[in-house]
C-alpha cells in the first residue's frame, strides 16, 4: 500500500519538475526579488547626516556668531575671557538694546547671550538657528564660570584645569548588534514562503484531479491504486515539489541577500523556532491540499465551478488579508480567533509568535491540536469525496452531493 502511494508521488514529482510552467515560475520569482534587491542597493544611500566635529583645533573654531549683551561690566569680563578661551563660537559684543535683538530673532536665524551678572545669563536662539545650541550653551556656562574664578584670583591655567574636567558617557546597546530582530523575522519569513509555496503547489492538485477526470484517466488510475492511495500520493508528491521550489529560491536568493545586506541569513534561519513554524506550514499544506484534491474531483472544469467551490478555493488566502490585524494587535480578539480557526491558524500563529514578547505556549498547543484534528477530518472527508466524485462525469458535483458523500459510511 505504501509503495503505491510512493509510486504516485514519484510520478507527480517527475511530471511537475519537467513542466515548463513550473520551471519558469521557480526561477522567475527569485529573479524578480533579486532585481528589486539590486535596484534598492543602487538607489539606497547612507541616510546618516554628516556630523561636523566641533571643538578645540577644529575648523569650526569661532565661526558660529553669537551676540553678547546685558550688564556692561559683566559683558566686558565675559568678552575678555571668551577671546582667550572660547573654542566653539565667536562672541560679538552688541551695543544696542536687547529688544532689538528680540525683534531680529523673530525674523532672522540668530543667537545671543543676555548677561545680567556673572552668575545669571540666558542664551536666546531663533527657531531657524541651526548651529549646535547645546554645545554653545555648555561653552557659555564654562565661560561664565571661568569669569567668576578669575574674579576670585584663580589663574587661567588653573581655571582650564578645573573646567576641563568631564564625565564621559558610554552607551551600551541593549539590542547587541541591532539585528536580533532577525532571529524572529527570518524563520517566520522562511515559514511564510514555505506555506505560500506549498499552498500554491497544493492548488496544482486541484488542476491535476480536474484534468485527470476530464481526460478519463481516473478510471485507468483507479484500476491500479485505490482512491485514497491516489489522493495521498498526489498530496505527498506536490509537497515535495513545493519544497523543491523553496529550496531553489533559497539557493538563489540567500547568497545575494547576504552580499547586499549587513546580516547573515543562514545563522538566523536554522533555529528551534524554525521547526515550529515549519510544523504550522506543513499542517496548513495538508489541510489545503486535501481540500483542493477533493474539489478538483468534483468539477468538470474551473469555469463551471459553483460559488461554494470558488469560496473554498479562496480560503487559504483569508489570513493574508488579516496580516496587518495580526501585526497591529496580536492579542486582539480577531487574532486569537484566527489562531484557532483551521484555515487561518498557520499564518496567524506564525505572525503572532513573531510579534509577541513571550511565547504563547498554551495557545500554540491548542492551535496545533486544532490543526491536527481538522487535517485528519479533512483528509478523511476528502478521501470519501475523491473516491466517489472522480468516477462521476458529465457534470459538477453539487454541495448536497458532497455532503452525502462525506456522510456515507464506508
Amino acid at each position: 500500500m505504501r509503495n503505491k502511494k510512493l509510486k504516485v508521488a514519484k510520478w507527480e514529482i517527475k511530471r511537475n519538475l519537467q513542466n515548463k510552467t513550473f520551471i519558469i515560475s521557480t526561477f522567475v520569482t527569485p529573479a524578480i526579488f533579486l532585481f528589486f534587491l539590486f535596484i534598492g542597493s543602487l538607489v539606497g544611500g547612507n541616510d546618516e547626516p554628516d556630523m561636523t566635529e566641533v571643538g578645540e583645533g577644529s575648523s569650526a573654531d569661532h565661526e558660529i556668531p553669537v551676540y553678547v549683551t546685558g550688564d556692561e561690566e559683566a559683558v566686558e569680563s565675559f568678552q575678555d575671557i571668551a577671546l582667550v578661551e572660547a573654542e566653539v563660537a565667536h562672541y560679538e559684543l552688541f551695543d544696542g538694546p536687547v529688544s532689538e535683538l528680540e525683534e531680529r530673532a523673530a525674523v532672522e536665524a540668530i543667537a545671543y547671550v543676555h548677561i545680567e551678572d556673572p552668575t545669571n545669563a540666558t542664551l536666546v536662539v531663533s527657531e531657524e538657528y541651526t548651529s549646535p545650541t547645546m554645545v554653545i550653551r555648555t561653552e557659555v556656562e564654562q565661560l561664565l564660570q571661568s569669569t567668576q574664578l578669575e574674579q576670585v584670583g584663580v589663574e587661567q591655567a588653573e581655571r582650564e584645569l578645573v573646567l576641563s574636567t568631564s564625565v564621559p558617557v558610554q552607551t551600551i546597546s541593549s539590542s547587541g548588534d541591532g539585528n536580533e530582530w532577525l532571529e524572529d523575522i527570518i524563520p517566520a519569513a522562511f515559514a511564510g514562503i514555505v506555506l505560500l509555496s506549498i499552498i500554491m503547489t497544493g492548488m496544482m492538485t486541484l488542476n491535476s484531479s480536474m484534468q485527470e477526470k476530464k481526460d478519463k484517466m481516473a478510471e485507468t488510475l483507479l484500476s491500479s491504486v485505490s482512491a485514497n492511495q491516489l489522493m495521498q500520493g498526489k498530496i505527498l508528491g506536490y509537497f515535495v515539489v513545493g519544497m523543491a521550489q523553496v529550496a531553489v529560491w533559497l539557493l538563489l536568493v540567500i547568497p545575494f541577500a547576504e552580499i547586499f545586506s549587513d546580516f547573515t541569513i543562514i545563522e538566523h534561519l536554522f533555529t528551534p523556532i524554525t521547526l515550529l513554524y515549519l510544523l504550522y506550514a506543513v499542517l496548513g499544506y495538508l489541510l489545503f491540499a486535501s481540500m483542493y484534491v477533493a474539489l478538483g474531483a468534483t468539477m468538470e472544469d474551473a469555469s463551471t465551478a459553483s460559488n461554494l467551490t470558488g469560496m473554498m478555493m479562496m480560503l487559504p488566502f483569508l489570513p493574508f488579508a488579516l496580516v496587518w490585524v495580526f501585526i497591529s494587535d496580536p492579542n486582539g480578539i480577531v487574532s486569537i480567533v484566527a489562531s484557532y480557526f483551521p484555515f487561518s491558524a498557520s499564518a496567524a500563529m506564525i505572525v503572532r509568535i513573531v510579534m509577541l514578547d513571550e511565547l504563547p505556549v498554551l495557545e500554540i498547543v491548542i492551535s496545533i491540536l486544532v490543526l491536527v484534528v481538522f487535517v485528519w477530518l479533512m483528509m478523511n472527508a476528502a478521501g470519501k469525496v475523491y473516491r466517489t466524485a472522480m468516477l462521476m462525469s458529465g457534470k459538477n458535483v453539487t454541495p448536497g452531493e458532497i455532503i452525502r458523500m462525506i456522510r456515507h459510511k464506508d
